[in-house]
């Protein structure tokens, strides 16, 4: 029985490893209001599930242990059937319920637990196995579904060279923009990229007060107009000829340009507008 639960732990661990990229977006408009921790809690459920599987092989059967699982399943069982935010398949449901009764037939069965826990009688040799496993459960989801580089950094690109604000000021007048701090995002209608940045940035408006966006794009109006439709976020738009699109960003889009109150502008790559980022300009006055 105690194998089993560690499997079923483990796989549910693993197979919930696959939603973790769709489950940040609606931990986010959900429960919290942060990309940084939506991303965080996301990669951690699943470590969760695996780290006890684990521990479950490693260990007699242990009534917190069990009374953990039991707590941790119930609350998750309850999210998916009530709210079902994460947006799980009937695989996974299933997965939970047969878990759930398991952990409640083992709980009902099992009357007289152990007082030693650990199959590992060395106190050293446990701390440094459960040390391992923590490591290993976390590294688990994270390999999977790696994080970013730059998604719990904010790292923008400051003093940037002249030609940039030259360019720029071909399209946006700076002199209307001294009362408030912009964000301009140049964005390619047919990059999927620049479509889930949009994306995040019109979630984020829904729920903050995120600063004025001005959107450049090289395509016709009809397709920039589409673009911001779908990604469903409130922005101005321009249209740029396709050389200074490209001079701008370098062949790397998207790409997006901070000018704050004073008039300072910095720079953010498509790979370091992430999380931490967006979290940032949505609620800070720069």
């Amino acid at each position: 029985m105690k194998i089993l639960l560690s499997i079923l732990f483990i796989l549910t661990g693993i197979y919930s490893c696959f939603f973790i990229e769709s489950a940040q977006i609606p931990i986010y408009e959900s429960y919290i209001k942060s990309w940084v921790f939506s991303l965080l809690i996301s990669h951690l459920i699943p470590s969760i599930y695996l780290l006890i599987g684990l521990l479950l092989f490693i260990t007699k059967f242990n009534t917190k242990l069990l009374l953990i699982s039991f707590l941790i399943t119930n609350i998750f069982i309850i999210e998916v059937f009530f709210f079902n935010v994460f947006k799980c398949d009937l695989n996974l449901i299933c997965l939970l319920i047969t878990l759930l009764c398991l952990i409640i037939f083992t709980l009902l069965k099992f009357k007289k637990i152990n007082a030693e826990s650990f199959l590992i009688k060395n106190n050293f040799l446990k701390k440094i196995v459960t040390l391992f496993l923590t490591i290993f459960s976390l590294l688990a989801s994270y390999i999977i579904s790696p994080i970013g580089q730059y998604s719990l950094v904010d790292k923008p690109i400051r003093n940037i060279d002249k030609k940039y604000s030259s360019l720029l000021k071909k399209y946006i007048d700076f002199n209307t923009l001294s009362e408030e701090s912009v964000l301009i995002a140049l964005f390619s209608s047919n990059c999927n990229y620049c479509f889930e940045s949009a994306e995040k940035i019109g979630i984020t408006q829904k729920f903050k007060s995120f600063k004025k966006i001005i959107s450049i794009f090289s395509s016709d109006l009809e397709d920039a107009k589409l673009f911001v439709k779908n990604s469903n976020y409130s922005t101005t738009i321009i249209l740029s000829t396709k050389i200074d699109f490209l001079k701008l960003t370098e062949y790397n889009y998207p790409k997006f340009f901070v000018i704050n109150k004073n008039g300072i502008i910095s720079s953010y790559k498509a790979s370091s507008f992430q999380e931490r980022t967006i979290d940032k300009l949505s609620n800070a006055n720069l």
